[in-house]
C-alpha cells in the first residue's frame, strides 16, 4: 500500500504506517522540522522524505493508495496545553493552524490524488 503523509511533523504516524507494511511517502515543508525529520526516518526501507509543500504535490500528477491528511489543529478552547512535542513543532512550525475552508479544499485536493481514501486526522470533539 501507498501512503503520502502530506504533513508529516516528526513522522510519527508516517513511521508507524510504515512499521506495519505501508510504503509512505512523508512530506514536509518547514525546513527545520524536515531535517529533523530526515535524521528520525533516514535509512528506513519503507520510507521516503520530501522538503516540499504537499498541497503542490497533492496537484501533480502522482497517486497514492491513502492520502493521510493531519495539519496543525486549530488551538483548543480549553486550558491545558497539548504534549510536549506538539508545543514545540507548533513553536517552530511557520504553518498557521488549518481553518474548516482550508481543509474542506485540501480534502477535495486530496481525493484527485488517493486512489483508495483520504484520511484526516482530527481531535475528539
Amino acid at each position: 500500500m501507498l501512503v503520502l503523509d502530506a504533513f508529516a511533523g516528526f513522522g510519527v504516524d508516517g513511521l508507524t504506517l510504515a512499521g506495519l507494511g505501508a510504503d509512505v511517502t512523508l512530506v514536509e515543508k518547514n525546513v527545520l522540522v524536515w531535517l529533523m525529520l530526515r535524521s528520525i526516518a533516514w535509512g528506513h526501507p519503507r520510507v521516503a522524505i520530501h522538503f516540499a509543500d504537499s498541497v503542490e504535490l497533492l496537484q501533480s500528477e502522482k497517486n497514492w493508495d491513502v492520502v493521510y491528511l493531519d495539519p496543525m489543529f486549530l488551538p483548543a478552547k480549553k486550558s491545558a496545553l497539548p504534549k510536549r512535542d506538539l508545543q514545540i513543532l507548533r513553536e517552530i512550525s511557520d504553518v498557521a493552524p488549518s481553518s474548516k475552508k482550508f481543509l474542506e479544499q485540501l480534502i477535495e485536493i486530496a481525493k484527485g490524488s488517493a486512489r483508495d481514501r483520504v484520511v484526516l486526522k482530527r481531535r475528539k470533539n
